[in-house]
């Protein structure tokens, strides 16, 4: 179950950590029971398998989507297409599923800066045309303060559209 564990990633091994019960009615990564994934030079199946693959809007019309997405974290990553990149991907694209019940998507949308783009589909399912973009540092990203907070006189977060 993806929600029981941690998973670490590195430039030389994966680590999943379970999470076990801590008493207290929480959950915490148990280190002593962590499985390793190591590897030295030779690229993981799933590393190869992200590096094939185009990354989002990536097309001349900036339509196509994949479950590969330009990263922008506010944190250093290695470089588009290294095995680090290609392994984050696979994981977020585990959390994107694993997640999807919950509504949490927001989170790593944010923390890894990964544009949202909505398209208008035609009738057969495919994108016809980009409506709008939410870019990486949009300030439509920061959660509006509550309409009580504004008329007591604090300034909203600002929006552009």
């Amino acid at each position: 179950q993806l929600e029981r564990c941690k998973i670490i990633v590195s430039n030389e091994q994966i680590r999943v950590l379970p999470f076990v019960p801590d008493g207290n009615g929480t959950h915490k990564a148990n280190c002593s029971q962590g499985r390793f994934h190591h590897w030295e030079n030779n690229l993981p199946e799933g590393a190869e398998f992200y590096g094939a693959i185009d990354y989002s809007y990536s097309d001349a019309e900036g339509l196509n989507s994949t479950q590969k997405k330009h990263l922008n974290p506010a944190f250093a990553i290695d470089e588009e297409g290294s095995v680090q990149e290609s392994l984050l991907q696979c994981v977020l694209t585990m959390r994107r599923i694993a997640t999807m019940p919950q509504g949490i998507r927001w989170f790593d949308v944010k923390r890894y800066g990964i544009e949202i783009v909505r398209r208008q589909m035609d009738a057969q399912g495919i994108p016809a045309e980009l409506l709008d973009v939410l870019g990486k540092d949009d300030p439509r990203r920061a959660v509006q303060l509550p309409s009580r907070v504004i008329s007591a006189g604090m300034t909203p977060n600002p929006r552009n559209k």
